[in-house]
């Protein structure tokens, strides 16, 4: 679907399933025809609470046809978004995972034996021994073995795990405790398992009914959004040609540290570092070795920065920064000659230079106040003045 919820494909399939053959879905709404009750509630799964797209891995929702049908549709999705982070749409699947008739009829009903049996999800029933007591059709496909030969046998001798797992039900449900929620993995295909206990006419738990919803497709699109997910929290913070922290990134860093200064106190310094001459670097050997150059040095000083809160950013064309927390000048006067010699170190040549070799020059400023003796805009407004003047007066 498009970024309006709206296919964008006649998903001719679906248009069967609602009894509307022949109709083209394609810039109708993902969820037209879903009853009024289950939509609202539907639509607020597809963001999260600051509007953003967010993954929904199961949605149930009614679908009534005109003959008298009620379909269940589950639903399941990720967000799609552009290199650039644009949102565009979903992807996902749909399938149906029950079809009743409502049609009123004395003479013709699927008796209750009859919907468990042929029920489109593996189903059964196992005793306080582990034992199954019943199964239906879904569940002789889940253990690969005829229906018939599984009433009777071990649930631990089909599948250890489930087994375990069933004697910690009967153990909780004696607490008088849930039955937890669990995920198995079986022949390939992963399952949320369900449990409901049955009890006897004194209200002990004789037995648990057992319900296995395939979750395979969702945790697939669970873990594909959660890769994507990091790849955009990348994407939001890091400058694409070095690989440094941007200046957008720079900008919240800064004022958290500040925010944070200015009701603890303590120290925070400023780094300011500029590559010398690069103007003239361009000049001479072209804009594209003037990138690699960029790489090159961006690669020297963040593996010189060897405390884990340390970070450089980008701050703007061939200049960029530190923010250096419960740091104050000693300390950072040390990491920006360890920052300097690194660079010197690299002698990577430069024939604009007075030096015949790359090289940076960095300015630093420190400030240290007690909580509340500053706000942290104007801590910020002095830290970036200063820094900025003591890398003009390096240069």
């Amino acid at each position: 679907v498009d970024s309006k919820i709206c296919y964008d494909c006649e998903m001719s399939e679906k248009a069967e399933v609602l009894g509307v053959n022949g109709e083209n879905l394609r810039g109708r709404p993902l969820f037209s025809g879903m009853e009024a009750e289950d939509l609202q509630k539907t639509k607020d799964v597809l963001y999260n609470e600051n509007g953003i797209p967010q993954s929904f891995p199961s949605v149930v929702g009614r679908y009534r046809r005109n003959d008298g049908t009620l379909v269940l549709l589950e639903t399941s999705g990720v967000p799609l978004f552009t290199e650039q982070g644009d949102f565009v749409g979903f992807k996902g699947n749909e399938r149906v995972i029950a079809s009743i008739s409502l049609q009123s009829s004395e003479s013709v009903g699927p008796t209750l034996e009859a919907v468990y049996a042929m029920a489109p999800i593996p189903l059964c029933v196992v005793d306080r021994s582990g034992r199954l007591l019943a199964v239906n059709y879904r569940h002789g496909l889940l253990t690969d073995q005829k229906r018939s030969s599984l009433v009777g046998t071990f649930v631990a001798d089909l599948h250890p795990e489930s087994g375990e797992k069933i004697k910690e039900d009967f153990a909780r449900l004696d607490a008088g405790m849930p039955a937890r929620e669990s995920e198995i993995e079986v022949l390939g295909r992963e399952y949320a398992v369900s449990v409901t206990p049955l009890y006897d006419a004194s209200g002990k738990v004789v037995a648990i009914s057992v319900v296995h919803f395939d979750v395979t497709e969702r945790n697939r699109l669970k873990r594909e959004l959660e890769t994507t997910n990091k790849r955009l929290e990348y994407m939001s913070v890091r400058d694409p040609l070095t690989g440094a922290n941007n200046r957008r990134h720079f900008d919240m860093t800064l004022k958290r540290a500040a925010a944070s200064m200015a009701r603890h106190g303590g120290d925070l310094s400023i780094v300011m570092v500029d590559i010398d001459h690069y103007k003239h670097y361009n000049d001479t050997y072209g804009h594209i070795a003037g990138d690699e150059c960029l790489v090159f040095v961006v690669k020297a000083m963040m593996d010189a920065l060897i405390r884990a809160d340390d970070a450089l950013f980008r701050y703007g064309g061939e200049e960029f920064a530190l923010v250096l927390c419960s740091t104050g000048h000693y300390t950072a006067k040390k990491i920006c000659e360890r920052l300097k010699n690194v660079v010197w170190d690299l002698e990577k040549p430069h024939r604009g230079s007075p030096f015949g070799r790359v090289t940076i020059s960095i300015g630093f400023a420190s400030v240290s106040c007690p909580p509340s003796s500053m706000g942290w805009q104007d801590i910020t407004e002095k830290l970036l003045k200063a820094s900025d003047q003591a890398l003009y007066a390096a240069k």
